[in-house]
């Protein structure tokens, strides 16, 4: 890390903060402890007894998630895998999805949101010369995994987001990848005259009927086991 971030600090031994707090929240916070997996398991097998599946996983075909995936087959999880296709897929990503899938005899399904709507919603995002331009990908993720754990039935969602590997991101880089209000607003100012009919946008509604009617909790699983990329 460098001074492209206006906030970071470094200490006299030239160590910033960004890893001095990621080895204090890994050593100091018991939320993230080995010993609550084995339970994290057996509650998930025990609500998932009413639902077809135990829980959705999304899987990209990269390193965090397909270990993850191999993880929860091996502790017995009723797992349906979901992969999220924004068009921008090439076609050895979709074959090792497939074969990875296929070779653990997992149920898979693709959420694929209309290309032109994504690209629309991109290039928006570039016009308007804002920070953070994953906020399409992330926000379009995070409503197609929702969206997939309704229609297939699923209480609950896991991913391959990990401390270990994904945690340290400056504040300054970031903004809230769910708030559909700002995505929307972006979109109206720079965006082309698409209408979004397949874009899983996480509304206000959206997320009060999953987190606290339909109660489907997202479990960041690899926080709780062993894990060196």
């Amino acid at each position: 890390m460098d001074t492209s971030d206006p906030n970071i600090v470094f200490n006299e031994g030239g160590v910033c903060h960004h890893c001095l707090n990621y080895a204090k929240l890994r050593t100091e916070t018991p939320k993230y402890n080995y010993d609550q997996f084995d339970a994290i398991v057996a509650r998930m097998k025990e609500r998932g007894k009413k639902y077809p599946y135990d829980c959705v996983v999304g899987i990209s075909g990269g390193t965090d998630s397909s270990y993850l995936l191999h993880q929860l087959k091996n502790v017995g999880l009723r797992v349906l895998a979901m992969h999220y296709d924004s068009g921008w897929n090439t076609k050895e990503a979709v074959h090792n999805v497939k074969v990875l899938t296929e070779k653990m005899g997992l149920d898979l399904y693709t959420f694929k949101v209309d290309w032109e709507e994504f690209k629309a919603v991109q290039m928006a995002y570039l016009r308007s010369g804002v920070v953070d331009l994953d906020v399409p990908t992330d926000h379009a993720l995070h409503g197609a995994l929702y969206k997939s754990a309704v229609d297939k039935k699923a209480p609950f969602i896991l991913t391959g987001h990990n401390m270990s590997t994904e945690s340290i991101m400056p504040d300054t880089w970031v903004f809230d990848k769910l708030d559909s209000k700002n995505l929307m607003d972006i979109y109206r100012t720079y965006g082309d005259v698409v209408k979004l009919k397949t874009f899983p946008l996480q509304t206000l509604k959206t997320k009060f009927l999953n987190y606290n009617i339909r109660k489907i909790e997202m479990i960041f699983i690899l926080n709780y086991m062993p894990y060196s990329k």
